[in-house]
Order: structure tokens, then C-alpha cells, then sequence
């Protein structure tokens, strides 16, 4: 029975590296935790032999339980090697989100989504579909406080593609003076704070591109009320 749900997990996890993946299998197994299996196959599979998939975020996030949680970068980075994923992916992660020492999980899955995403409506739909309880193929709710809590934290981070390297680990802000380009992607930002942006030194131009996204990215669920999951 354990070589037979072992050969399923492999099946549907498609791990770039076999004997490693199986190693971390099984010593998951025997700590009692949550081995590194997806629960169903993707398809179609991703376009490189370790690519990122929505599919391996949602064992991430299976394996951390709760993603309220504040982990040591060191255990992300175990379970990440333990899927076999591209070690680039996360070094980007990790330098877009400012990750040192700790880092909030779902701050951490919300910017690894970013790496899928071609622009912010496309992430805050993937980010449903990640954090839901919701079977697959229905509607993908989530808590409306978690769902404005990461747009606000992925629309705050920088997007002028430049890596300041700030190796403090507590608070971080932006830069006085900073202006924010566009509020499209966070496939090149590299922040970890909620910044407060002072709409005066912003062009009007952006300031009313950004408030425009709200109405596009909240359209992605229906009848949205105050206390309601979306």
C-alpha cells in the first residue's frame, strides 16, 4: 500500500528530480508530515522541467498548514527543494518580497504567484484559486479581508524593475520621493513593505490608472458585500 500511494504521488507530482523528490517523500512520511505530492495531475505540464505551477504552491501551501504563519526563510527553502523547483524562482521571490530571516506565507505565496501572472488582475485570480476552499472548478472564494490585504501589499510593491539591496529585516519604506511607474505586474518588484505612496508626488496620470484596476480586479467575483467571502 505504501509503494502503491508512493507511485500515484509521483504520478501526479511529476518531480523534475525523481530520487531526490523521493527521499523528501518518504522522510515525510516517517516525520508524520505532509509529503510533497500534489493531489492531482496538472495539465498541461509546465513549459520547463522545474517550472512553477499553481499546482506546487498549493502543496506549499498543504505543507505550511495555515498561511497566517511567519516561518524562517531556511523552511520555505527546504520545502522548496524538496519539490525539486527551480532555485532561481525562489531567489527571485525572495528578492521581490525583501525576504531575509522570516517572512509571512502568504506574502511569500502571493508574490511567487506573481512569477505565473502576466499582470496584477491575472495574480489576484490565481491568488483565489490558491488560497480557496472551494472544490476545483467552482468559484474560487476567499475572505474579502484576505483578498484586499494582498491586493493592497502586491499594488504597493515597487515596479520600476530595480533591485535596492536593504538588507534590514524589520521594517522596510520606500525611498522619499519614490514614484511608482505602474501597478500592472510583480514580476520585477522588490519590496516587502506595505508602502505608503504620497499621492501628491505622484503624476495624476498614474493615480487614476491605479484606482482603475479596483473595479477590473474585484469584477473577478459577484454580489460582493462588506461581511461576505469573495
Amino acid at each position: 500500500m505504501i509503494l502503491k500511494q508512493f507511485c500515484k504521488a509521483a504520478i501526479r507530482t511529476q518531480p523534475y528530480d525523481l530520487l531526490k523528490w523521493s527521499g523528501s517523500y518518504f522522510r515525510a512520511l516517517a516525520d508524520g508530515e505532509e509529503p510533497p505530492a500534489k493531489s492531482r495531475l496538472e495539465y498541461p505540464p509546465p513549459s520547463t522541467a522545474s517550472g512553477l505551477t499553481l499546482g506546487f504552491l498549493r502543496v506549499l501551501l498543504r505543507q505550511f498548514g495555515n498561511y497566517n504563519k511567519t516561518l524562517p526563510i531556511e523552511t520555505i527553502s527546504r520545502r522548496w527543494d524538496c519539490l525539486c523547483l527551480d532555485r532561481k524562482d525562489f531567489d527571485t521571490i525572495a528578492t521581490i518580497g525583501r525576504f531575509r530571516r522570516t517572512c509571512r506565507i502568504k506574502k511569500f505565496l502571493a508574490v511567487a504567484v506573481g512569477l505565473l501572472g502576466a499582470n496584477l488582475t491575472e495574480t489576484m485570480i490565481m491568488i483565489c484559486q490558491l488560497f480557496t476552499h472551494e472544490p476545483d472548478g467552482g468559484s474560487a472564494m476567499i475572505p474579502l479581508t484576505l483578498f484586499t490585504e494582498l491586493y493592497e501589499y502586491l499594488a504597493g510593491l515597487a515596479c520600476d524593475g530595480k533591485s535596492r539591496c536593504d538588507h534590514d529585516t524589520t521594517e522596510h519604506t520606500a525611498p522619499k520621493g519614490s514614484s511608482m511607474d505602474r501597478i500592472c505586474s510583480i514580476n520585477s518588484q522588490d519590496t516587502d513593505a506595505d508602502i505608503n505612496l504620497n499621492l501628491e508626488q505622484i503624476p495624476k496620470d498614474d493615480v487614476e490608472s491605479s484606482k482603475s484596476m479596483l473595479p477590473a480586479i474585484f469584477s473577478v467575483a459577484c454580489d460582493i458585500e462588506l461581511d461576505s467571502p469573495i
